[in-house]
């Protein structure tokens, strides 16, 4: 059956080492949900149960007792990698939207924050990275992104030394760019603990190194490095071996901003952290509210309101001074 899903097309193409994997995840679903809840595992009906994810979601629940941590991610990267493309031939079930277990393609929206479901999608391709080097990139491109609001530019040009850490708050000095401002941001939980673990053991003698390198010395004085990040992105998606959602980094800074907007932090503070040249609102007031951040409402007593101290996440800027910390 599995043969005959892939010969038609109906399963992503793969390596064949990542296709053994698979067929062995595919066939302990298909064999389980015959098993345990008599379903059909024809070829019609293997197809059915990739394209109901609430089947899905009730598999991967009665696995967890008996999966690792490690592998219960894995089946559920492949699994939901089968869905996804299966969906795409064949068009999701009438009720599968309300399961965030199906997930479906990023929307192309210039302005649109991530939602819960596209989050895991793009946790999983950062995980599913082959080598150590590929998702220690994709862990500082989403951690810099998602835990700080940086644009690619600020994360190409971003180095070892531009990191301080206050202990309780690792701070990142974000350079600037085009329509930006420079500014110290600190980063979100649970990014700073991913960004303390690339930074774990670099030296001082590496402050200036970059954290993202290119492949050449050109490229990095090339005005057009910046696209270094965009051309890894879409060179790793393109891998066989690539599971979930590659992010793009502007949508990962909305939604970083509507992350910030929904927990009502003071606004001038965001509108700091932001570190955009063009009015907050002007930029930013249709993408809050189309996300769900805030209704029209909740945004206008939001931007009208402010406290001395937000209590999530510390948007302030976090420097070292002769007479203590401002």
């Amino acid at each position: 059956m599995i043969d005959t899903l892939t010969t038609r097309g109906l399963l992503p193409p793969t390596t064949p080492t990542v296709e053994r994997n698979r067929k062995r995840v595919l066939a302990t679903y298909f064999c389980y949900m015959r098993d345990r809840w008599y379903d059909d595992i024809s070829v019609d009906g293997c197809i059915y149960l990739l394209r109901d994810g609430g089947k899905i979601r009730t598999y991967l629940q009665a696995r967890t007792a008996d999966l690792s941590k490690s592998s219960l991610n894995a089946t559920r990267r492949i699994l939901n990698r089968c869905a996804s493309h299966v969906i795409g031939q064949e068009g999701a079930l009438e009720w599968a939207e309300e399961l965030p277990e199906v997930f479906y393609p990023a929307a192309t929206a210039p302005r649109r924050a991530y939602n819960a479901s596209e989050l895991i999608r793009i946790d999983d391709w950062v995980h599913s990275r082959p080598r150590r080097e590929s998702r220690r990139v994709a862990c500082i491109i989403v951690s810099l992104a998602l835990g700080a609001g940086m644009s690619t530019e600020e994360i190409y040009h971003c180095r070892y030394g531009d990191f301080t850490d206050f202990g309780t708050v690792l701070a990142v000095h974000a350079r600037g760019g085009r329509g930006l401002k420079p500014r110290t941001v600190p980063l979100t939980a649970p990014f700073d603990d991913l960004m303390r673990q690339v930074l774990h053991g670099v030296g001082d003698d590496r402050r200036d190194e970059p954290l993202v390198k290119p492949n050449s010395a050109r490229r990095r004085n090339d005005a057009t490095g910046p696209h270094l990040i965009a051309d890894f992105i879409h060179k790793t998606s393109q891998n066989p071996s690539s599971t979930g959602l590659a992010p793009t980094l502007p949508r990962l800074r909305y939604t970083w901003i509507a992350t910030h907007a929904a927990e009502r932090v003071d606004f001038n503070h965001l509108v700091y952290a932001t570190g955009s040249i063009q009015p907050f609102q002007d930029t930013f007031h249709h993408m809050i509210v189309e996300s769900g951040a805030l209704t029209e409402t909740e945004y206008r007593e939001w931007i009208s309101g402010n406290r001395d101290e937000p209590d999530y996440p510390p948007l302030r800027v976090v420097e070292p001074r002769a007479g203590g910390e401002v």
